[in-house]
């Protein structure tokens, strides 16, 4: 059995040095959502690769805001291009009424981009005995279990799966080279055995994700260009509407009042254009910053505990944590 972290900005700067000391493997939050890249995704991966420390990826859903697909191809495009021996694992605790098939939807395009990779998935007891998993179960994704009894030795049981991968067991860890408290795991295996969960071949590139995205930018440069090309018409037009007002060559008072709100619009319109444009990258960052915020303090609230669970976690609270 190994010993290990789940990891992501919450933790802040963290010391992979002595992470390296007393843990046998880290889980790094890479993604969120569809468009948002953990702010310390590219440090902690990176301190995880140079300590050698056995590592994975995993990706929090939002599944009321977005596609599975679309949260899948953000997710390997993040962590792409992987190393052999990193696993990915899918984070669901939303609540959503059909969690199995969003969720399976998820692993399926990541498993597709991958050339059959099976990436794992993380859920809480409750939402695992809640609903039928083995669509999920019987295709080969296996189970990262949230149970807090806070006892990396203590048993369990769940369905669908025939075994449980890992089990993050508590969320008030507090470890050498870390400020602060953290998410403890344990893995029922061996160091092999955990890198066998990872991908099997080096510097796996995604091409076919990465073709997408370029075409994707393609696209949009595309539509920013016929915009710019209708902006120079409309502003050309304008000038020559002037040039025959100025000289006098129009004379008809209502044509004159036309071409006077026609340069009008076309202000208005360049002046919306662009106000849209710097709207929607605030909106972006503020979307992003508000929901992951909101569904940080929410992990807790909604985490789904047994009476036995309930127990444990008060006594220790009173013993120094907080919920």
């Amino acid at each position: 059995m190994l010993k290990g972290l789940d990891i992501s900005r919450w933790q802040g700067d963290v010391n992979y040095a002595s992470l390296a000391k007393t843990q046998d493997f880290i889980i790094i939050r890479s993604s969120y959502g569809n468009g948002y890249t953990d702010e310390k995704f590219a440090r902690n991966r990176d301190g995880c690769r140079k300590e050698n420390i056995p590592h994975g990826f995993y990706h929090y859903a939002y599944p009321t805001y977005n596609t599975p697909e679309a949260e899948a191809e953000w997710f390997v495009n993040v962590v792409s291009p992987l190393v052999a021996g990193e696993s990915l694992y899918l984070d669901f605790e939303e609540n959503y009424p059909t969690p199995v098939d969003w969720s399976k939807r998820f692993l399926d395009r990541v498993s597709e981009l991958l050339e059959g990779y099976k990436p794992l998935i993380y859920l809480n007891r409750h939402t695992v005995q809640s609903y039928d998993w083995s669509s999920v179960a019987d295709k080969g994704y296996g189970l990262w279990l949230a149970l807090w009894d806070y006892d990396p030795d203590g048993t369990f049981d769940v369905d669908h799966w025939n075994l449980v991968a890992m089990r993050q067991y508590s969320n008030s860890g507090q470890v050498n080279g870390i400020s602060g408290r953290v998410d403890e795991n344990v893995f029922y295996g061996d160091k092999s055995q955990f890198l066998a969960y990872g991908v099997k071949i080096g510097d796996i590139p995604c091409e076919k994700i990465k073709i997408e995205n370029e075409q994707l930018k393609l696209d949009k440069k595309s539509l920013q260009d016929q915009n710019k090309v209708l902006q120079d018409s409309l502003s050309g037009l304008n000038d020559l509407y002037a040039k025959l007002l100025a000289d006098g060559k129009v004379t008809s008072a209502k044509l004159k009042q036309l071409l006077a709100d026609q340069e009008n619009l076309t202000k208005l319109y360049k002046d919306e254009t662009d106000k849209s444009f710097k709207l929607d990258q605030e909106l972006q960052k503020m979307t992003g910053d508000y929901v992951e915020g909101v569904n940080e303090i929410r992990r807790l609230k909604e985490q789904k505990f047994t009476t036995t669970e309930s127990i444990v976690f008060f006594f220790r609270s009173l013993g120094g944590g907080s919920v």
